[in-house]
Order: C-alpha cells, then sequence, then structure tokens
C-alpha cells in the first residue's frame, strides 16, 4: 500500500478528473486485499463508498464497527455458504447474476440492500455474467421481484480482457464499444421493465476514463488510488 500522503495526490488527481465529467460519478475504493486500516484511510479522504471481493475478508474487516460512516460494496462471486459473512452493514451486492445467489442473500441480509446485475457484454468465456439480451434479463429482474430486501439499482460490467497483439489504440476501441454497448443495453433494459436503474458501474484502473466518457455513473478503483495490495 502507498503512504498516505501518497494515497492523497492519487486521489486529488483522479479526484480533478471526475469534476471534469459531464455527469456526476461515484467513485468506489476497492480495498480488497488491503488489511482492515484502509477504512480509517478511506474515511479521512471521503472515499465514503468501499469494495471488497471475499466474503471472510468483509466480514473481518467490518469487526468492531471499523466499516462505520462507509458504505460497503461487494464485487466479487460468492459460495451461497459464504452469504452469510455478508449479512450485516452490507450496502451494496454489485456482481449478481445467479438466482439461486439472489434468493439466499435476501434470506441473510439485515436491511434493504441494493444489487447491480453483472452483465458479461464483451461475451467472454471466462467472465461472469448474465448474457447480454434484453428478454434473459428481463426474465430475471421480473422473477427477483419477489425479493423484498434486494433492490435492483442497475448494471455493473467489466471491459473486454487485453489482448496482447492490440495496439493501445485498438484496446482503446474495443473497449469503448463494450462499455457504450453496456449503456445503450441499461437504456433499454429501463424501457422494458420501466425501472429507475439508476446506477452503471464500469470502468477500473486501466480503463475508467473510457467508462467515464462512455455513462459510467460509477467507477471501481483500487491499486490507481492506493497501490498493490498485502495480499
Amino acid at each position: 500500500m502507498k503512504p498516505f500522503e501518497q494515497i492523497q495526490e492519487s486521489l486529488h488527481s483522479i479526484e480533478s478528473k471526475l469534476r471534469s465529467a459531464k455527469h456526476s460519478v461515484r467513485l468506489i475504493g476497492v480495498t480488497k486485499g488491503h488489511p482492515p486500516e484502509i477504512y480509517d484511510i478511506c474515511r479521512k479522504l471521503k472515499i465514503n463508498h468501499v469494495a471488497e471481493n471475499k466474503a471472510q475478508e468483509y466480514r473481518d474487516k467490518i469487526k468492531d464497527d471499523n466499516s462505520r460512516e462507509l458504505s460497503l460494496h461487494f464485487i466479487g462471486q460468492v459460495q451461497r455458504k459464504n452469504l452469510k459473512y455478508l449479512s450485516a452493514n452490507l450496502y451494496s451486492f454489485d456482481a449478481l447474476s445467479d438466482l439461486e445467489v439472489a434468493a439466499a442473500l435476501n434470506n441473510v441480509v439485515q436491511q434493504k440492500t441494493e444489487v447491480l446485475l453483472q452483465i458479461n457484454v464483451a461475451g467472454e468465456s471466462q467472465k461472469s455474467g448474465l448474457v447480454c439480451e434484453l428478454s434473459d434479463v428481463s426474465r430475471f429482474i421480473n422473477t427477483m421481484q419477489s425479493f423484498d430486501k434486494l433492490t435492483i439499482a442497475g448494471l455493473m460490467v467489466m471491459g473486454p480482457t487485453p489482448v496482447p497483439d492490440l495496439s493501445e489504440k485498438e484496446w482503446e476501441r474495443d473497449t469503448g464499444r463494450v462499455f457504450e454497448r453496456a449503456h445503450e443495453f441499461l437504456l433499454s433494459l429501463r424501457k422494458e421493465t420501466r425501472l429507475e436503474l439508476p446506477r452503471l458501474s464500469m470502468g477500473m484502473s486501466d480503463d475508467y476514463e473510457i467508462a467515464i466518457a462512455c455513462g459510467a455513473t460509477e467507477i471501481r478503483l483500487g491499486s490507481t488510488i492506493f497501490g498493490a495490495r498485502s495480499k
């Protein structure tokens, strides 16, 4: 992890880019792999939304009221038996693509919880997520209406995996196409379901500027802010 001053400097650089965006963009600090003290740093720097991707790590970090004043996101895949570790203080589950996980999550969370549907827009077999088909995702949403503690708030999308033979310009083009399609899909889904779906989470350390230009309402940044993970 970077020293505090370097984290602060990195954050200021990112915030200046967010201020120049044409729309409001929420920053989610990806704190996975960092010690619990990272939450103290986030509070000091007013990084109000943080994300973990391992259920046991989430459980351990929120002990002793360590997560107070922070909105906690979960961005990883998780086995149903481990969802119990997310029962407390969860603001949003940002990688939902399985109805059985949704049902189990609805049973364990202690309060109303937002969820983002993970959509595999790039169509890559190694990535999780629902197929980017309007009818399929609409059916998924309809089935979820019975889960009274979960609020579908939007979509989460990952950019395409870099291909070694592509030039930087070609990679930027392909990434932009994926993110543009994600934004268009969200607009279509709003019309189809008549849900507000205000959130579009896409963009990480390597591609967040492209994501913002394509309509992301929140970005997920870890190493760009905090440096290398300690585990």
